[in-house]
C-alpha cells in the first residue's frame, strides 16, 4: 500500500513539474515573439528617407541704407525718400534636400540637408514737384490751370538688391521615447554650416533748386546733387548644432495612413567670418548762365566771378571706402510646427518655420554694425520611403 501510496505522490509532483516547465517556457518564448513579430514589422519599413521641399520666407536682414549728405534739401518737395526705394526684397523662395538613414532595429539615425534660396529686387521713383492749381477767368468763365512750383526740379532714385543664403547639416540623432502626448522624439547632435551673401546698388540724382527760365534777363542757374553707392556683405561660418524634434499621431493608423502634428526646435553655435566692401561716390555742382546783365557787369550768378561770356560752374566730388573683415560667433536659433499626412513608404508635411542668425552681417556702411539674419515663412515638403 505504502508504494502505492508513494507512486501516486510521484506521479503528481511529475505533472506538476512537467506543468511548471511548460508555462515557464510559454512566458519566455511571449517576449521572443513579440521581438521577431517586432524585428519583422521593422523589416518592412524604409531604412532610407529621401524629402524635397521649399519655402516662401520672409527674409530680415537688418542692413543700414545709403542717404547721403545732401538729402535735407529735398525735404522741402516731400519726395519719396532714396532709403525707402533701397529697401530689399522682403520675401524669396527657398529649396531644400535631405537623405537620411537608419539601420534595420535600431534607433539611431543619420541625415545630411542642405536648404539654399535667393532673392532680387530693383526700384526706381522719379519725381518732380507737385504743380500748384491757378484759376482766371475768361469772360464769364473760370479756367483753372496748373503751374509748376519749381520748374527744372527733381529727384531720381534706383537701387538694386540681391541676396544668396545656403545651409548645409549633417546629424546623429536617437530616437529617445519622449513624445508630447504619446508621440516620439529624436535628439540630434550635428554639424551646421551656413553661408550668407548680398550685394546692393543704389543711384540718386537730383536738382533741388532751380532757375531755368530768367526774367527781365535774371541769370539761370540750378545745383545737381549725385549720390552713388555699390557693395557686397558676406558671412560664412561653421558650428555644432543640437536639435529636438518629434511628433504626435492625431487621427488614422500608423500601418496605413496617420495625421500627425509634429514639431521641433534648432541650435547652433557658428564660428565664422563676416566681411563687407563697398564704395560711395557724391558729386555736387553748380552750373549759372549770368544772362546779358552779368557779361556787362550788372548783374551775375550767385556763386561767384561769371567766366566765359556769362557761365560759372563749379564741382565737388567725394568718394569713401568701407572695407572690413573680423571673425565672429553666430548664435542660431530655429523651430517649426506643422502637419503631416504619413503613409508606410511616404510623407506629406506642411508648416511654418523660423531660423535666425544672430549678428551674422556687418550691416553698417561707414562703421561696422552687427545684424540678425532671419528667414521665417510656410514651407511644404514631400519625402519617399526606399529599401526595406
Amino acid at each position: 500500500m505504502s508504494e502505492l501510496i508513494v507512486a501516486h505522490g510521484s506521479d503528481r509532483g511529475f505533472r506538476w513539474s512537467l506543468l511548471s516547465t511548460v508555462c515557464a517556457a510559454a512566458l519566455t518564448s511571449v517576449p521572443l515573439l513579440f521581438q521577431q513579430a517586432h524585428a519583422a514589422e521593422d523589416s518592412d519599413r524604409p531604412t532610407v528617407w529621401v524629402e524635397l521641399g521649399g519655402q516662401l520666407e520672409r527674409i530680415d536682414r537688418g542692413v543700414e541704407r545709403y542717404n547721403p549728405y545732401f538729402m535735407p534739401v529735398f525735404d522741402q518737395f516731400n519726395f519719396v525718400s532714396p532709403v525707402a526705394v533701397q529697401r530689399p526684397a522682403r520675401y524669396g523662395v527657398d529649396g531644400e534636400a535631405k537623405i537620411a538613414f537608419t539601420p534595420h532595429g535600431s534607433d539611431w539615425t543619420f541625415s545630411a540637408a542642405v536648404r539654399f534660396g535667393r532673392s532680387n529686387g530693383a526700384k526706381e521713383s522719379h519725381e518732380t514737384p507737385t504743380p500748384i492749381p491757378v484759376t482766371g477767368h475768361l469772360g464769364v468763365s473760370a479756367t483753372r490751370t496748373w503751374i509748376p512750383q519749381s520748374p527744372g526740379v527733381f529727384l531720381t532714385s534706383r537701387a538694386k538688391n540681391r541676396e544668396r543664403h545656403a545651409v548645409i547639416d549633417f546629424q546623429v540623432g536617437k530616437d529617445v521615447g519622449l513624445g508630447i502626448w504619446g508621440g516620439n522624439s529624436t535628439m540630434g547632435l550635428g554639424v551646421r554650416m551656413a553661408q550668407f551673401t548680398s550685394s546692393a546698388e543704389a543711384t540718386i540724382i537730383g536738382v533741388p533748386i532751380s532757375h531755368v527760365t530768367p526774367q527781365k534777363l535774371r541769370p539761370k542757374y540750378h545745383h545737381t546733387y549725385t549720390g552713388q553707392i555699390a557693395e557686397t556683405r558676406s558671412f560664412q561660418g561653421v558650428g555644432p548644432s543640437l536639435s529636438w524634434t518629434g511628433s504626435t499621431p492625431i487621427a488614422g493608423h500608423e500601418d496605413s495612413a496617420e495625421l500627425t502634428f509634429d514639431w521641433g526646435a534648432t541650435g547652433a553655435l557658428l564660428f565664422g567670418r563676416q566681411k563687407v566692401k563697398g564704395e560711395t561716390h557724391t558729386t555736387e555742382s553748380y552750373l549759372c548762365y549770368g544772362g546779358f546783365k552779368a557779361i556787362f557787369g550788372t548783374a551775375g550768378c550767385k556763386h561767384g566771378d561769371v567766366v566765359k561770356f556769362g557761365q560759372y560752374q563749379s564741382e565737388n566730388k567725394r568718394s569713401d571706402t568701407h572695407n572690413r573683415s573680423r571673425s565672429v560667433v553666430s548664435p542660431n536659433i530655429g523651430g517649426f510646427a506643422g502637419v503631416s499626412m504619413r503613409y508606410t513608404n511616404a510623407k506629406f508635411s506642411m508648416g511654418y518655420r523660423g531660423d535666425f542668425y544672430f549678428g551674422a552681417l556687418d550691416g553698417g556702411i561707414e562703421n561696422a554694425r552687427r545684424t540678425t539674419v532671419g528667414f521665417h515663412g510656410p514651407f511644404a515638403t514631400i519625402s519617399l520611403g526606399l529599401g526595406g
